[in-house]
Parts: C-alpha cells; structure tokens; sequence
C-alpha cells in the first residue's frame, strides 16, 4: 500500500509539489497523468526515497520511505533523463546519473552484466 498525506516539495521559492494525498490501496494499478512541471517525477522521487519531503508522510505498506534500506531494497528508480550535458568553453563533459537500483535488481545487474 502507498500513503502520501500532505506532501510538500520545495525548490527555492516554487512548490513542486504542495499538499499531495493519495492512498493506492495493495495490488492496485495506478498513473500519473500531467503536463510537464506538474510534479510526477517528483513525487516518484519521494516515492522511491530520493528525495526528502520538507513537508507531509510517505508510506509503503506502513513504514515511512525516505533512508529507509528495508523498503528501498523491494524497488527500482530510473530517472527519465539518460544523462546531463554540461558545456563550458570548448568543453562538453556527459553525466550519467545516479541510478537509484535495490535489492533483487542489484544482484541481477551485478550477475548478468558483470557489475
């Protein structure tokens, strides 16, 4: 079960996020539908313990998320921007990103891909 009461997100001055509640009750399927700027990638962030609420709770099946190895360790994130670019001068330096992987999905890429 996932629990969001309240949820606050803030970057600077701009509220990504302000007051989110939303209860997906066990083995229930759901979207997340919105324009771009509306706070999906966000909250999946919260969701999966990346980043840290300045406000509100965050659930999975009880136990809150953030810093917590037991419920990150049944989940997987991969962010939705392959990498970054950053150019200075003559310059061009590609980052990948951290990929926040868990559990399971760690051992498998560590077995199959030789990490």
């Amino acid at each position: 079960m996932i629990e969001v009461n309240n949820l606050i997100k803030k970057f600077g001055d701009f509220r990504a996020l302000d007051g989110v509640n939303m209860h997906v009750a066990s083995g229930n399927i759901y979207g997340l539908v919105g324009p771009n700027g509306a706070g999906k990638s966000t909250l999946i962030r919260h969701l999966t313990g990346v980043y840290r609420q300045d406000a509100g709770e965050i659930f999975i099946d009880g136990v809150p998320v953030y810093e917590n190895k037991q419920v990150k360790a049944q989940m997987a994130y991969i962010p939705d921007e392959p990498f970054t670019v950053f150019k200075k001068k003559n310059v061009t330096l590609y980052i990948l990103p951290p990929i926040f992987i868990y559990g399971e999905v760690c051992y498998l890429l560590k077995k199959n891909m030789g990490w």
